[in-house]
C-alpha cells in the first residue's frame, strides 16, 4: 500500500486509504464529511487529522482502527473482526473491554503471541500482590462496574461484621451455658448436702 511521501504515519495512512480506494481528495473528503482542502492538509501533514475524520474513515471504508491510528495490524477489517464487534455487543462489554478485544484481534498472529507472552511475564509476579484489588481502576472509567464493586465490597464487609458479631454472641451463649451448668451443679450439690443434713437431724431426733 502506497503511504506517500510522509511514510507510515497518520497522514501517510490517510493518503494510503484514499489512493487504495481510488478516490480524489474531493470525493474522499465528501465521503467522510470534510472539505478537499482538509484532506490535502491531512495528507501533507500541515493539519492534524481530527478524531471525527479517523472514525469516519474507519467506518466508511471498513478500515482497521488500530492500523489507522498506530499502523498496527492489517489496513482493513476482516469478517472475524465483525464477529468480534457482534460479540462485544452481545456480551455488553464495557468500553475498555471492547477496545481491548478489538485491538487484540486486529493484531496478526505473531503480534498476539508476543503480546500474550509479555502479559504473562508481567502479570505472573504482579498478580501475587493484587489481594483482590482492581489493577486497572486508575486507567479507565467503569462507573457502573466500580459502583457494583463498591457495593459488593460493602456487602462483604457487612457480612464479615455480622459473622464476627455472631461468633461473639455464640461465645457469650457458650459461656452462659457453661456458667448455668456450673451453677446447676452447685445447686444440686447444695440440695444434696441439705438433704443429708435434714436426714441426719431427723435420725438424731428419733434416737
Amino acid at each position: 500500500m502506497d503511504l506517500g511521501k510522509l511514510g507510515n504515519c497518520l497522514a501517510g495512512r490517510v493518503y494510503a486509504i484514499r489512493k487504495d480506494q481510488r478516490l480524489s481528495q474531493d470525493d474522499f473528503g465528501r465521503a467522510i464529511g470534510v472539505s478537499r482542502s482538509a484532506i490535502c492538509n491531512y495528507e501533507n501533514g500541515t493539519r492534524p487529522v481530527s478524531e471525527q475524520s479517523i472514525l469516519a474513515i474507519c467506518r466508511e471504508f471498513n478500515v482497521n482502527e488500530l492500523w489507522m491510528r498506530n499502523g498496527v495490524g492489517e489496513p482493513y477489517k476482516t469478517k472475524g473482526q465483525d464477529a468480534i464487534t457482534r460479540l462485544i455487543s452481545e456480551l455488553k462489554c464495557s468500553n475498555f473491554e471492547g477496545e481491548f478485544l478489538k485491538s487484540y484481534f486486529q493484531m496478526d498472529r505473531t503480534e498476539r503471541e508476543q503480546f500474550v507472552q509479555a502479559m504473562y511475564r508481567l502479570i505472573t509476579p504482579f498478580a501475587k500482590n493484587l489481594n483482590g484489588k482492581n489493577p486497572f481502576a486508575e486507567y479507565y472509567d467503569l462507573t457502573l462496574d466500580n459502583e457494583l464493586i463498591h457495593a459488593k465490597a460493602q456487602a462483604d464487609k457487612a457480612a464479615e461484621h455480622n459473622r464476627a458479631l455472631q461468633a461473639i454472641q455464640e461465645k457469650r451463649i457458650d459461656k452462659l451455658e457453661k456458667e448455668n451448668e456450673e451453677l446447676q451443679t452447685r445447686l444440686e450439690a447444695i440440695e444434696k448436702e441439705e438433704a443429708k443434713t435434714i436426714k441426719s437431724v431427723i435420725v438424731s431426733k428419733h434416737h
